[in-house]
C-alpha cells in the first residue's frame, strides 16, 4: 500500500492517472446516490407516502455530493 502511494505522489502512474482517480470517485458516487434514493423511494411505498421527483432529486444530491467529499478525504490522505 505504501509502495502505491509513492508511485502516484511521483507520477509512476502516468500524467492522467489522476483523470482516472477522478472518475472512479465519481462513479462511486453515483452509485450510493443512486442506492440512497433507491432506498428512499422503498421506505416511502411502502409508507403509502407520495413524494415528488424534487425530494428524490434532493437525496440523490446530497449523497453523491456527501460520498464524493468523503472519498475524496479518505484518497486525498493516502
Amino acid at each position: 500500500m505504501n509502495n502505491l502511494a509513492v508511485i502516484f505522489a511521483e507520477g509512476g502512474l502516468g500524467n492522467d492517472f489522476i483523470y482516472v482517480v477522478i472518475f472512479i470517485l465519481a462513479a462511486f458516487a453515483m452509485g450510493f446516490g443512486l442506492f440512497s434514493v433507491i432506498i428512499a423511494y422503498a421506505v416511502n411505498s411502502f409508507n403509502n407516502e407520495k413524494r415528488s421527483a424534487k425530494y428524490y432529486w434532493s437525496i440523490f444530491a446530497i449523497c453523491a455530493v456527501s460520498s464524493l467529499l468523503v472519498s475524496g478525504l479518505v484518497c486525498g490522505s493516502m
